[in-house]
């Protein structure tokens, strides 16, 4: 689970939410929101704030791993548990998906509460698969194709196949009765 999101309520009085684009967009700011400075009354901050970013989107920059994030009262968050949590009214108890795997698409279709296994289930295939079949390796000592899946956090071998289409189905088989709507192929 993400770290505990200030409440929707306070989400909602500093942040919109678009659910059909996903995107997040500043709200203006009240006077009593800003303190005062040595050099600028809360007035003047408040001014030269909402000048600057009411209306603005917010929630932009990606973070290491290519999610949007942002900050709210000094601390980051995750844009798609932000947008979950001011369009459902609570903080998710598990993780937040995103369907189609495209990390910065935060419309709420594209949402999902997951376990952390679901969750996993629906990664992409790595960088570095030589097969373009998720669960799909070649084994040049035996000519032959390997498919395998995850399950409960371990690798299950699913047979050595001659085409590497065979090996696909086999995963693909596996994939759809075990994983369900998380299955992702590729």
């Amino acid at each position: 689970m993400t770290r505990e999101l200030p409440s929707p309520d306070l989400l909602r009085k500093i942040l919109r939410y678009e659910p059909e684009s996903g995107m997040l967009f500043w709200m203006p700011r009240r006077i009593d929101t800003f303190n005062a400075t040595s050099s600028r009354s809360a007035e003047h901050t408040a001014k030269l704030w909402n000048t600057r970013y009411a209306g603005t989107e917010a929630f932009t920059s990606p973070n290491t791993t290519g999610y949007k994030q942002g900050s709210v009262q000094g601390k980051l968050y995750m844009a798609h548990h932000v947008a979950w949590t001011i369009y459902h009214g609570y903080q998710a108890d598990e993780e937040i998906d995103h369907i189609d795997g495209d990390r910065m698409n935060n419309r709420i279709l594209n949402l999902r509460a997951a376990s952390r296994s679901e969750n996993q289930h629906n990664k992409r295939i790595y960088r570095n698969n030589t097969s373009e079949f998720k669960g799909v390796s070649w084994l040049a000592r035996d000519n032959l194709w390997r498919a395998r899946i995850g399950i409960d956090g371990k690798r299950k071998r699913l047979g050595d196949f001659a085409t590497i289409e065979e090996a696909a189905e086999a995963y693909a088989k596996a994939s759809a009765e075990l994983h369900g709507e998380f299955s992702r192929l590729r």
